[in-house]
């Protein structure tokens, strides 16, 4: 039995492993393209969300165009600089309890 070299420029096509090996990747790339393809879909697609038309202009209007504007609105002006509320006052500690003098037991009589 006569041994190829690796390096031999003669000998041309594929090892037996090799053919093994790319006939197993040829069918494991076709059945995960079987399995998507025929799998259901998970879960239904969204349609996008309607266009928004937004126009930059130079002009401001002197009134809000929005169709139902904020009937509460947020006050004009914050609190300023360095104004604070009352901080509430600590509750005191309650006091400590006191500990009453235990009687000494009876001695025993002989």
């Amino acid at each position: 039995m006569a041994t190829r070299d690796p390096l031999d420029p003669q000998t041309t096509g594929l090892h037996r492993e090799e053919a093994l090996a790319l006939g197993l990747a040829v069918a494991a790339h076709a059945a995960l393209i079987a399995a998507l393809t025929l799998s259901p879909p998970g879960k239904s697609i969204k349609p996008p969300p309607e266009r928004m038309v937004v126009t930059i202009a130079d002009q401001v209007a002197d009134t809000a165009t929005s169709p139902d504007p904020n009937a509460q609105a947020a006050p004009d002006v914050a609190p300023e600089l360095g104004e604070q509320q009352a901080a509430a006052e600590p509750e005191p500690a309650p006091p400590a309890p006191v500990q009453k003098p235990q009687p000494a037991p009876p001695q025993p009589t002989p």
